[in-house]
């Protein structure tokens, strides 16, 4: 996550790309806080959440938590995939410093 990871690019970035798509400002800061009002997206943002604040080491009770709410092993593994590729977007984009042509946000967390 481009928060997590102090992304000043990423984080701005995907917001852009989240309105475009036509999701609002407030599903868009529930996302952010790991919250869905639909309990399958709620389970695989707190899923997400967790694997990124604990750098990749989800505990079995994540892996479990996110079974129990209906993904397969598969999607789990999805959910990670696109997490990683996430963070490693981050870090070369922070690597780069490259010029944000998003309209800039101040990020809520910091690595």
């Amino acid at each position: 996550d481009g928060e997590q990871n102090a992304c000043q690019y990423c984080d701005p970035a995907q917001t852009a790309i989240r309105k475009m798509t036509g999701l609002t400002d407030s599903k868009i800061e529930a996302a952010h806080d790991a919250k869905s009002s639909l309990a399958k997206n709620a389970a695989a943002l707190k899923f997400v959440w967790e694997f990124v604040v604990k750098k990749g080491r989800a505990t079995d009770a994540d892996v479990q938590a996110a079974r129990s709410a209906g993904f397969t092993d598969g999607e789990i593994a999805e959910i990670i995939a696109h997490a990683a590729l996430n963070v490693l977007t981050n870090y070369f984009t922070n690597t780069a410093e490259g010029e944000v042509d998003f309209p800039k946000m101040a990020l809520r967390q910091t690595a």
